[in-house]
């Protein structure tokens, strides 16, 4: 319990038992005034050190995982286990090449994770086609950022190792790119993967010790980041246009029975996640203003959008806590993406969007 910040007014003011021990000028530009009535939730920083993204808590809430890099001993993005009660940090991968979205699977004894480490040395022509290709997005460079861990720019592949960070296992083998990576259960994951240009999501299942993949979407438009909702089996996804000029959030059956997209326009929405009560679909957009990432809240009972935060800054990787009554989340509120922790309490009012972001030219 070391930082809390308030919102009042359009302005950001720190509240704190110490003071931010870093020397970096920072510098952003005004916070956006948020509409009559919304009262920001105050903010807690769980982690300080290096560079800090995809938080992901334990069932009981007492662990979270989350990926580091820029850090005195290493530059690269390696997964650490912080106890959110002791304050303890663990560091449990010793890798290069990139890291991210580690999950808790098997009652938090393991992990799942997405690393380039072995293609980059397997396919290393595969880094450099894909970064030099003409098949680029007009986007910021804020947006290319956000998007890169998720483009098959890099050969991403799924590996499961206990919490220590040994028994590595190695769960695909397919060229190009494997990740966005959800848990059903300790023998069962949904993943997109990409092959002949095109990303599905298909379901990665144990069967006699062996990791097979079951395809089970098949659109013009390439599907990542499926989550299932584990009581009601519905599922949520971001569908994202075929030349990756723009993305959505879906909500229905993989296979186009009864979708609903919750958000219409030219702007990226991303990392859709489910309240535990299934009510509510959270997830982080540019809708607003194309360099501006914030979160928003999909109400499936009143069927409209509630926006959470209104920052000038980054807010991604966006999760609820197991019981549904905190939003933990990444932001550059203080120079560099630190996770963070806020109540959830999500508005009575819906938001109205007078128009879609515009992308840069």
């Amino acid at each position: 319990m070391k930082y809390f910040f308030l919102f009042f007014s359009g302005g950001l003011y720190l509240s704190a038992c110490q003071s931010l021990n870093s020397t970096k000028n920072i510098s952003h530009k005004p916070h956006p005034i948020p509409p009559s009535g919304f009262v920001q939730e105050r903010l807690l920083q769980i982690t300080k050190q290096g560079v800090n993204r995809f938080p992901h808590l334990s069932k009981d809430n007492q662990y979270m995982l989350f990926v580091s890099s820029e850090r005195s001993k290493h530059q690269h993005s390696q997964v650490y286990m912080l106890d959110l009660s002791t304050q303890q940090e663990k560091r449990i991968t010793f890798q290069d090449g990139q890291l991210i979205n580690p999950q808790f699977i098997d009652n938090s004894q393991q992990i799942v994770y997405e690393s380039t480490t072995d293609e980059d040395k397997e396919f290393p022509y595969l880094v450099r086609k894909y970064s030099t290709s003409k098949l680029q997005p007009p986007l910021s460079n804020n947006t290319v950022d956000l998007l890169r861990p998720i483009l098959p720019i890099e050969g991403f592949e799924i590996y499961k190792s206990d919490r220590e960070g040994y028994s590595i296992e190695r769960l695909t083998n397919s060229l190009h790119f494997d990740g966005t990576s959800s848990i059903l259960n300790k023998n069962e994951l949904l993943i997109s993967s990409l092959n002949h240009d095109q990303i599905d999501v298909y379901k990665l299942v144990k069967r006699r010790n062996k990791w097979q993949r079951i395809q089970i979407s098949n659109s013009p438009h390439h599907e990542i980041q499926a989550q299932e909702h584990k009581t009601t089996k519905k599922m949520a996804w971001v569908e994202l246009q075929k030349d990756f000029l723009y993305s959505n959030i879906v909500i229905g059956d993989l296979r186009g029975k009864g979708t609903i997209r919750i958000d219409e326009g030219i702007h990226y929405s991303l990392a859709p996640q489910w309240h535990p009560d299934g009510d509510f679909v959270l997830f982080t957009s540019n809708m607003a203003e194309y360099d501006n990432y914030e979160l928003f809240v999909y109400d499936l009972k009143e069927r409209c959008i509630k926006r959470l935060t209104y920052f000038s800054t980054m807010e991604l990787d966006p999760i609820f806590s197991p019981d549904g009554k905190y939003i933990y989340f990444s932001s550059n509120l203080q120079g560099t993406h630190q996770i963070f922790r806020t109540a959830f309490h999500p508005p009575k009012s819906c938001t109205t969007l007078t128009s879609s972001a515009k992308m840069e030219p």
